[in-house]
């Protein structure tokens, strides 16, 4: 799928005991459960990450494999609590966005050419088992990895040029759907994300690097 022109709004948990049943419950519509691949590429100073542009490609169960390219939207404003990120899965658009602040002065023909002059490397490497369910607008992923840490993804998709209400209201109805569940905010948000949970494991350079980053974040953003 393309995914040119979307906007995720998600909050991530960290949970553990009967999140599912609570879940189910609620009825919502449940998918197919998944068994993905994901490899995450940087450079060899990690600058990339650096600024929050996350590279990936992702296998679900045996299909071609799929690229994709998570970077920072402006959440100026809204709940910083809550992730804000554009999505593409369109190769030629990655490579246009990374040969941009990569290198602006290099023409980069497609996603290929960028590797190669650029000697990406993959930094991170792990799967998933993901179960998937729909409540009203809003997409649930019960994940588990294979180094032993499971998360729950809260996740709203909208039109890239959505109005500042209209990504308010896709927060606050995480934040509903959230208290129904019993999750309790204060401490999910002392628990660390999946890919925070993977650094500090198997990482620990990686996981310095994005630990000063938040930190930073926060002072900022307690100095508006």
């Amino acid at each position: 799928m393309n995914n040119k022109g979307k906007l995720e709004i998600e909050k991530k948990y960290s949970y553990e005991g009967d999140l599912e049943i609570k879940l189910r419950n609620l009825n919502p519509l449940e998918k197919d459960s998944l068994e993905i691949i994901d490899q995450y590429f940087d450079t060899d100073d990690y600058f990339l990450i650096r600024k929050d542009f996350w590279l990936r490609s992702r296998q679900i169960r045996k299909s071609e494999q799929l690229w994709e390219l998570k970077y920072p939207a402006d959440s100026s404003g809204d709940d910083e609590s809550f992730s804000k990120y554009f999505e593409s899965s369109n190769q030629q658009e990655i490579a246009d966005i990374l040969s941009n602040i990569l290198s602006p002065s290099t023409k980069t023909k497609n996603l290929e050419d960028l590797f190669q002059s650029l000697k990406l490397k993959i930094f991170a490497s792990f799967k998933t088992t993901r179960k998937s369910f729909v409540i009203d607008e809003i997409t649930i992923d019960l994940d588990q990895t294979d180094f032993g840490y499971k998360l729950a993804e809260l996740e709203i998709v909208l039109d890239v040029d959505s109005s500042q209400d209209k990504i308010k209201q896709s927060i606050q109805k995480i934040k509903n759907l959230a208290f129904k569940l019993g999750i309790d905010e204060q401490e999910a948000a002392s628990k660390p994300g999946k890919m925070f949970a993977y650094f500090s494991k198997f990482k620990p350079e990686i996981y310095a690097i994005l630990l000063e980053q938040r930190n930073s974040k926060a002072l900022k953003n307690k100095t508006k």
